[in-house]
């Protein structure tokens, strides 16, 4: 298992929060951000200690 620090992110590129996950690879952790990404409807920033693994945008939601 791996530790990733998920960054969540708003429009002007700000941090609004940060999570941890504990995940087996990358591509899982890239699923938990996903899913984050689309609860918090923030841009979802994966980090596993000083290399990006890789962003989730922000997903809209219709009005």
């Amino acid at each position: 298992m791996a530790d990733y620090r998920c960054y969540l992110v708003n429009n002007l590129h700000q941090i609004q929060s940060a999570t941890d996950l504990e995940c087996a690879e990358d591509s899982e952790a890239m699923l938990q951000a996903g899913a984050l990404a689309q609860s918090q409807s923030l841009t979802v920033e994966i980090w596993n200690g000083a290399r990006l693994v890789g962003r989730v945008p922000r997903v809209e939601t219709p009005r």
